[in-house]
């Protein structure tokens, strides 16, 4: 009843609020007034009238409430936003391979990673699969996500064709170390234990580790000090020692589950989790597949995560090269530009008419296309 009340409330603005507290305030001074005065009278007749009045404009207030919602349309239409997006610029066709595959051309690793791309006219790029909202495959099976659009815009800048190849975590250092792909674009958390494996370029977004919970549970997980006081917390992480460090450390109590893929959590029995953590960002978009759940950042102690690209140990050019394109694309607005459409979703609309009292249920014609954000 008090979330209904706080609903309630932020619809009307409070207004309807202050007005029954001013009429109250105005109805307790009369009536005390007009008792100590000794004109105050028992009237049952005009009480019941009032009454029947109040009953009646309370019944067709929740009839009116009624045929309003059940005029429109209010299905959730996040999922259906989230998989029919696309990229926010146009870019050649490029393959997609599910796997690498067996048979490839032996590369002359003697030469840098950049003079490879150029010489073979192709960037080859691994992503993980449905890391949202990195890279992820959208309703018409298309590969999309802000790294994938980052990927198409540095092939085109280089002059080479891009070809993608999705690879499990397990699979990133042998890729890279054998040449068989020249670097790794898909959301991938800058740590200490990545480090020992691959080289990075400069990080180009911080994601924020937060918890994804079940609505009614977010209160529980919105401050450190609510969290630290839930005995014994059922939480999952995804299978990132990262990760797995710094919830023993934040939660020492808690019983941690590993996950070697995040949606498990949200398939899982009711009861099972109570939290998973992980970042912000990728928990957005997994909200809007699984309308249920949300995102929770534990305040005020806030955690960030740096995200980079990962090339083949000791690639020091490419690794030159990766940073200052980041600087660049920074200076130039296309990494703002890219968060906003896949990370904040404020690219995400449809043209079409918002539902209205007016053109819905009254049947007037219908006014100007408003893009929905």
């Amino acid at each position: 009843t008090f979330q209904m009340f706080l609903v309630a409330d932020n619809v009307v603005g409070g207004r309807f609020g202050a007005m029954l507290a001013a009429m109250h305030l105005v109805a307790v001074a009369l009536i005390t007034t007009t008792a100590m005065s000794g004109a105050l009278i028992w009237a049952p007749f005009q009480i019941l009238r009032y009454l029947v009045v109040t009953a009646a404009l309370t019944v067709g207030l929740m009839l009116g409430v009624h045929f309003l919602f059940d005029a429109g349309e209010h299905q959730y239409q996040g999922y259906e936003q989230l998989v029919s997006m696309k990229p926010r610029f146009e870019y050649p066709d490029a393959d997609v391979f599910d796997s690498l595959p067996d048979a490839m051309e032996p590369e002359d690793l003697s030469q840098d990673a950049v003079a490879r791309i150029l010489d073979r006219g192709v960037m080859r790029v691994g992503f993980s699969k449905g890391r949202l909202p990195w890279a992820f495959r959208n309703g018409e099976g298309e590969l999309v996500g802000f790294d994938v659009e980052m990927a198409r815009t540095l092939a085109r800048e280089l002059g080479v064709e891009v070809e993608f190849y999705r690879l499990s975590r397990e699979e990133y250092a042998p890729a890279l170390d054998s040449g068989r792909v020249d670097v790794i674009m898909s959301g991938i958390p800058l740590t200490t234990s990545m480090l020992a494996k691959m080289s990075f370029s400069r990080p180009y977004v911080d994601e924020t580790i937060a918890f994804i919970v079940k609505d009614h549970l977010r209160q529980e997980f919105g401050s450190r000090d609510a969290v630290t006081e839930l005995q014994s917390p059922q939480i999952a992480v995804p299978d990132l020692p990262y990760y797995v460090e710094k919830l023993k450390r934040y939660l020492p109590d808690a019983e941690i589950t590993v996950l070697p893929d995040v949606r498990d959590f949200f398939r899982a029995e009711p009861g099972e989790f109570e939290a998973l953590l992980y970042t912000a960002e990728s928990g957005s978009a997994y909200s809007l597949v699984y309308p249920e759940f949300t995102v929770a950042v534990p305040r005020p102690d806030i955690l960030k995560v740096p995200l980079a690209y990962a090339v083949r140990r000791g690639e020091e050019h490419m690794v030159e090269v990766l940073s200052a394109w980041i600087e660049l694309k920074k200076r130039d607005g296309s990494i703002d530009t890219l968060f906003d459409h896949w990370v904040l979703g404020k690219a995400v609309h449809a043209d079409t008419q918002r539902w209205s009292v007016w053109h819905d249920v009254l049947g007037f014609s219908p006014g100007p296309v408003v893009q929905k954000r």
